[in-house]
């Protein structure tokens, strides 16, 4: 058993999909898989649940995910401790929030070149809805998020990373080009439509 087989576990635990579990971890999908099945072959027991293209944790894997966050836990403490002088950067876990689309094209790629330079930093990412995200930030549960279009709130700092503008798209020909061009926003109320879950 080594360590970096206990951390993509951690990671796919959390995020019960190889891809983005590796992408968090910053290796290869083959090879937080290879890892993945090790473990399971030298614990003789499977962690996840198959099915079909799904991942999920079993109750095998519950159980061993206290052990596992205490036995890496305990190897960042023996790091921090022998190396007193050097600085190892960010220390510590971080508790961070973001929009599905935010967690998995921005925070996890991010989160792999943050930790690089910060080894000894761990991330606990989730990705409910904005409400819920800023809902868990004002309970302390969160250390901070990235969201899209976030509501105020005068207990809560708001840095913008980005502005942009949302361009409605509809296909060449369609009904609501007949429209007058100051109408035309008002028309597609009457179209069905797909919207990035954070436009509205």
């Amino acid at each position: 058993m080594t360590l970096d087989q206990l951390r993509y576990f951690i990671s796919l635990a959390r995020w019960e999909h190889v891809g983005r579990a590796a992408r968090a971890a910053a290796v290869s999908p083959s090879a937080l898989s290879t890892a993945v099945s090790q473990l399971e072959r030298e614990l003789g027991r499977e962690l996840f649940d198959r099915i079909g293209r799904n991942i999920r944790l079993n109750p095998q894997g519950r159980r061993l995910i206290p052990k596992a966050n205490l036995i890496l836990s305990e190897v960042q403490s023996i790091q921090s401790d022998s190396e007193p002088h050097q600085d190892a950067g960010f220390l510590g876990l971080l508790k961070i929030g973001a929009s599905p689309f935010l967690a998995s094209g921005v925070l996890a790629p991010a989160w792999g070149e943050f930790q690089r330079k910060n080894p000894l930093a761990t991330i606990e990412l989730s990705a409910p809805g904005t409400g819920e995200t800023i809902a868990r930030l004002l309970r302390g549960d969160l250390d901070a998020a990235l969201l899209f279009s976030p509501q105020s709130h005068p207990d809560l700092r708001v840095e913008v990373q980005l502005e942009g503008t949302l361009w409605p798209v509809v296909r060449t020909g369609h009904p609501v080009l007949l429209k007058p061009a100051a109408s035309r926003l008002l028309a597609l109320n009457g179209f069905p439509f797909i919207v990035h879950q954070g436009a509205p």
